[in-house]
């Protein structure tokens, strides 16, 4: 029999549910497993892709009468005790593989599992270890997470790019083809390390990550495996397998040089961005011209419908003058995720990409290919 909070018990449930699949195969992996000892009680979950583990210590008011494990059907179990009141929940196993799930004058049965059909968590043996806060690492996540490809046909591009110089170098790179995001920050390591090749970690397990995240700055230990990536903080492990193949190379794409140089207040330019794609049709095709003042002009427009024009204040502007068309909704994606207050946008022509980087951030980089258009 346990005892736990019913907040403590959500917010763990909240973690593990994560790892669930709706639809899954496998009847067992539909199903969270609990595994109580005198340690406190341990939540688990998992599918193809990735396993969530959360422990809840016996030291936050958890109180362990009798040892076990079972597994429970997640959909109900979950739904059960976000209901519940913010109150003491009792579990017990007073049958074969019957749990009793009590909070107040509410009791629920529920048949369970054997937990000894569950799947381990793979250890990662012989991994490289690195640490990061966990602030800085759910930052790096969401500069980069929405740039990954939605398409199967290059499975490699659905997924973020991380690799590890020696120097403690964590870069995280995604790209579609079509837009780029690029983000770069120091990690601790540990000592004579082999320093692996890039890996690849499958986009939609990075952005859950993101969300398992405390927003409290805690210090997490990142451990690389030849097919598997751990991540574990205090109360949470989480490991997600490795994408197979090659990143492709392509930092020879993003331009050095440039021909337009500009640089604008980024929340001005996503209010803006928002207007304009009003009216910009299916394509979300957005053009950006400079005017003679060498401001910025947005336009766009949908046939039989209407057009809009809107103007936009840059606070610098050198080079040459251009008009440029790209998706909307790219260009969207990308202001916002970056936390500075002023954006360079620097492009080479028209048919070049325009590279978009943080004023006071010289570690993050994005890049949108331009659309070809008679605008």
């Amino acid at each position: 029999m346990i005892e736990v909070p019913q907040p403590i018990l959500a917010e763990a449930l909240q973690h593990v549910i994560k790892a669930v699949s709706a639809n899954c195969p496998i009847p067992i992996l539909s199903g969270i497993l609990l595994r109580a000892n005198r340690d406190g009680l341990t939540l688990v979950s998992g599918n193809s892709s990735m396993m969530v583990q959360y422990e809840i210590p016996a030291t936050e008011n958890v109180n362990v009468q009798r040892t076990g494990s079972i597994v429970i059907p997640a959909k109900y179990f979950s739904e059960i005790i976000r209901k519940f009141p913010a109150g003491v929940v009792t579990l017990e196993m007073k049958e074969l593989l019957i749990i009793s799930i009590q909070s107040g004058n509410a009791v629920y049965r529920l048949c369970g599992m054997d937990a000894e059909h569950f799947p381990q968590m793979p250890e990662i043996n012989d991994g490289i270890q690195a640490h990061i806060s966990s602030t800085a690492l759910r930052s790096m996540i969401r500069h980069v997470v929405f740039a990954v490809s939605p398409s199967e046909k290059r499975p490699v591009l659905t997924g973020v790019s991380c690799q590890i110089d020696r120097d403690g170098n964590l870069r995280f790179l995604a790209t579609d083809s079509v837009r780029l995001a690029s983000r770069l920050t120091r990690v601790s390591l540990a000592q004579d390390m082999v320093i692996p090749p890039a890996i690849i970690i499958p986009g939609k397990n990075v952005h859950e990550l993101s969300k398992m995240l405390n927003e409290e700055q805690e210090t997490v230990e990142i451990t690389i495996g030849k097919s598997q990536i751990g991540f574990r903080t205090k109360n949470l492990m989480f490991q997600s397998a490795l994408i197979d193949g090659s990143y492709p190379s392509v930092d020879r794409s993003i331009p050095q040089t440039h021909s337009t140089e500009l640089i604008v207040d980024s929340v001005e330019l996503l209010h803006a961005m928002e207007r304009v794609s009003l009216l910009a049709g299916d394509d979300n095709m957005i053009q950006l011209s400079i005017n003679e003042h060498n401001d910025i002009e947005l336009i766009s427009n949908t046939a039989e419908i209407g057009d809009v024009l809107e103007g936009v204040h840059a606070e610098e502007m050198s080079g040459e003058r251009l008009s440029i068309c790209f998706n909307g909704n790219y260009m969207k994606d990308i202001l916002r995720s970056v936390d500075s207050a002023k954006l360079r946008l620097a492009c080479s022509g028209k048919w070049k990409p325009i590279v978009v980087q943080p004023v006071d951030d010289t570690e993050s980089t994005y890049m949108i290919t331009p659309l070809r258009s008679h605008m």
